[in-house]
């Protein structure tokens, strides 16, 4: 997971003002160009941070390092040789791509491939504290 002074970091080099947008108690600072999303609770803390893989149709791809080495251009298989097998997966049912989730004691990461599962198309990470009452058989964020 990336560290508090990590996400700093990362922000701080950004040439990019973030758009701000508010959803029910969260605020969301969208790095579009940066390929990277943010989501606050109402005490400003993070609690999920999106990472864009290829060019969607509102963010670029995020450029950075991913958690546990993995590369946007792994397979399913890498990543499972990379961190083992998931927690949970399923397919998403807004967009229909595979996922996967992998659940560490301090954050969730949430892997969503392309539909063939030759790439990631996003990582997600996640704060296990807030979003464990999600996790009743419903897709999680991401």
């Amino acid at each position: 997971m990336f560290s508090h002074n990590e996400i700093l970091t990362l922000l701080s080099n950004s040439d990019e003002n973030p758009t701000v947008d508010h959803f029910a108690e969260m605020e969301i600072l969208d790095f579009c160009q940066n390929g990277v999303s943010i989501y606050l609770d109402a005490a400003r803390c993070i609690i999920t941070l999106f990472l864009f893989g290829y060019a969607d149709e509102d963010h670029c791809q995020y450029e950075g390092p991913l958690p546990h080495e993995l590369s946007f251009k792994d397979d399913k298989v890498a990543v499972h040789n990379k961190i083992g097998i998931p927690t949970k997966s399923g397919i998403e049912k807004s967009t229909a791509a595979p996922y996967e989730r992998y659940d560490f004691e301090h954050y969730w990461l949430h892997i969503q491939y392309s539909a063939d599962c030759l790439a990631i198309s996003m990582v997600t990470l996640m704060s296990p504290f807030e979003l464990a009452k999600c996790d009743q058989d419903q897709p999680t964020l991401g």
